[in-house]
């Protein structure tokens, strides 16, 4: 049975023995000589290794290793000791793949309120055709970023939730703002990464996802939909999906990424695009703050520097006496 878990490492130092997860390396040469850079994880989050006896035989896979947990340079990290490769049950893969602390069935319960919420009849109809099956089971599992933020199981359907409810905050401060389509556009913004990544004992990009990106893939797949939606409503003598809320929904898409320099395709021309690109980014941004204060130990003012936020967050607490 696991015992001890990133989360905890976080918040310890000294020497551990556990399970982990051990990915993601990286051949370096220091003034030690040769070494190795790699992560350990587990559901609780992902700390990053060194190895540097290169007598020890790793790859990626599961192993009980022997380390110690410190500090370096303001970065916490971990020194591999040894390392013995295992085979995991169903149950122990369960407690080393990172998962949303929401469970799956409110992740999915909520994600289909907002739409049945929708008072748009095309867009209500287009989303519910969209989050349904096979798709709606794999972007639950998906996760929303490989590192940068929410990357574990369901993450993508966490952030995504995130997003809807800043969307939906902000567009009652502004009565021009389309709401529907806010909210749409919050719901559909990063399902390109049902195809951009794939999920195994990791998460990985897909061929498609390393070669054309979640954006495209994303308005491929509505693109896709708004055309079969149309062809159902021929047959059935009604109105088509119209041709102005179709390009706005997709240059939500487009732009939810804000300029180009950050991937997005073209920078936000509607406010609503604009509210999207903001919501995305401070969703991302917050996860960061959360990580860094999950690395506080008890009682600390400030966590410890947290390298993709390039700062020490203030957690308050006593004054200090001088």
């Amino acid at each position: 049975m696991k015992k001890i878990y990133i989360k905890d490492l976080l918040k310890r130092e000294g020497e551990f023995e556990d399970i982990f997860l051990l990915h993601s390396f990286k051949n370096s040469i220091g003034r030690r000589g040769e070494y190795i850079e790699f992560f350990i994880s587990d559901r609780t989050g992902e700390l990053k290794a060194y190895l540097f006896d290169i007598n020890i035989l790793i790859g990626e896979g599961i192993y009980k290793i022997k380390g110690e947990v410190g500090y370096f340079q303001e970065e916490r990290r971990v020194i591999l000791k040894s390392a013995e490769k295992i085979e995991p049950s169903l149950e122990l893969k369960r407690e080393l793949i990172p998962s949303s602390p929401i469970p799956r069935d409110v992740l999915k319960k909520e994600i289909l309120k907002e739409i049945e919420n929708l008072e748009n009849s095309f867009l209500k109809e287009l989303l519910l055709n969209i989050f349904k099956g096979e798709f709606l089971e794999l972007f639950l599992d998906a996760p929303a970023a490989l590192k940068y933020h929410h990357a574990y199981i369901g993450g993508l359907a966490e952030h995504t939730l995130n997003v809807v409810r800043i969307v939906k905050a902000v567009s009652l401060c502004y009565n021009s703002v389309e709401r529907d389509l806010l909210i749409a556009g919050a719901l559909l913004h990063d399902i390109g990464k049902v195809d951009s990544y794939k999920f195994e004992i990791k998460s990985n990009m897909t061929d498609e996802g390393k070669l054309l990106d979640h954006i495209y893939l994303g308005m491929k797949r509505i693109d896709k939909e708004i055309e079969e939606f149309n062809k159902r409503r021929i047959e059935l003598f009604k109105n088509l999906f119209p041709e102005d809320l179709r390009l706005k929904l997709l240059h939500l898409i487009a732009s939810h990424h804000g300029t180009k320099s950050q991937g997005a395709l073209t920078e936000p021309l509607t406010k609503e695009a604009y509210i999207l690109y903001l919501a995305d980014l401070l969703d991302a941004e917050i996860f960061k703050f959360d990580e860094a204060i999950k690395m506080a130990q008890e009682g600390e003012r400030w966590s410890p520097y947290h390298t993709r936020l390039r700062k020490s967050v203030f957690l308050g607490g006593e004054i200090e006496d001088d």
